[in-house]
């Protein structure tokens, strides 16, 4: 496993070891001919639950049409996919293909964002479903921005007043709220913008996997692109009160193209994150590697930095807790 070098501030003190070979590859077989990328992953202690996008070799380089399968693994590493795509694009907004899945999980129900393209705007959309294979599709977000709104990460548990937040990336990253996480509100000014950022982060701010609480605040890992569309991974720390504040972020990347198979592939030196799950008391943080391939970094957790970890994992609850822990990763 490659170690990526990293500054570790207190509140991302997270050591990022890269397998050195990706856990998918296209396949000749299904519909990932060309690309397996975009992976979001929930894990709910037994099953990982894989959506990723997946485009054919049969069409144009430059006009690949992206659809969204789904896969499992009970260990993280080996993933079996369905054969083929449980989204395809059904709407004129759609034709292009979809893109950037993100999974979040509450009362039973997957919520599912995604960006559909039309072939000159990209729109975020949301679908619902019981069983990650039937999906109802509720439109685009945010009917009245004109721009590009192309990731949407929500946070998997609401605050105390009841109210959902998701991360959305326009160019500059935003936040939207939301009481029933169906219909939402884009707030109307940024929480993290591209003037401020590094030049590693100058052109877009994307949000990767669900943002999640640490016990200094709420820690989002974010996907910065440069002036010359190579994408880097880096995080920023949110207030855990209004997460539209940002408190800091990192100046330098923890994540960036390094393999060859990061560096060359559909979209050259690109590693962006999308998924993550907690497992024995380990992050397992999923990435593209130059949009062609699925990969892995992990990172031990240290101890008392989530309030979910301490206890959560044990055989015996904690009686003056009534066993309530809030969740993180989305499930």
């Amino acid at each position: 496993m490659a170690k990526e070098q990293q500054q570790s501030p207190h509140w991302f003190p997270f050591q990022w070891n890269k397998r050195q070979q990706p856990l998918l590859f296209p396949s000749p077989q299904h519909f990932v001919s060309r690309n397996i990328a975009d992976p979001s992953v929930l894990f709910d202690g037994q099953t990982h639950l894989l959506m990723f996008r997946g485009e054919s070799i049969q069409e144009m380089p430059n006009s690949c049409i992206g659809r969204l399968g789904i896969g499992v693994s009970e260990n993280g590493v080996d993933f079996e996919c369905m054969g083929d795509p449980v989204m395809i694009p059904d709407s004129p907004y759609e034709t292009y293909g979809l893109a950037h899945p993100r999974l979040t999980l509450a009362g039973g129900v997957f919520i599912l964002t995604y960006a559909a393209y039309d072939g000159k705007r990209y729109r975020l959309c949301l679908a619902t479903s019981s069983d990650m294979k039937n999906w109802f599709r509720h439109g685009p977000i945010f009917h009245d921005f004109e721009g590009n709104t192309v990731t949407g990460s929500i946070m998997p548990v609401p605050s105390t007043s009841g109210t959902y937040y998701m991360l959305v990336g326009t160019g500059d990253l935003r936040l939207a709220t939301s009481t029933d996480l169906i219909n939402w509100e884009l707030q109307p000014e940024p929480v993290l913008t591209t003037k401020e950022c590094p030049e590693f982060a100058q052109r877009s701010i994307e949000p990767g996997p669900s943002p999640f609480l640490t016990k200094d605040g709420v820690v989002a890992i974010l996907n910065g692109t440069d002036k010359k569309n190579h994408v880097r991974v880096f995080a920023a720390l949110l207030d855990p009160d209004d997460p539209s504040k940002c408190i800091a972020y990192l100046r330098e990347p923890c994540l960036e193209a390094q393999a060859d198979w990061e560096k060359f592939g559909y979209l050259p030196n690109v590693v962006r994150a999308t998924g993550l799950a907690l497992r024995d008391e380990q992050f397992h943080l999923y990435y593209s590697g130059a949009d062609r391939y699925i990969a892995m970094a992990t990172s031990p957790i240290p101890k008392r930095l989530l309030e979910s970890l301490e206890g959560s994992e044990s055989e015996e609850p904690d009686d003056s807790d009534s066993g309530e822990k809030k969740k993180v990763c989305g499930v």
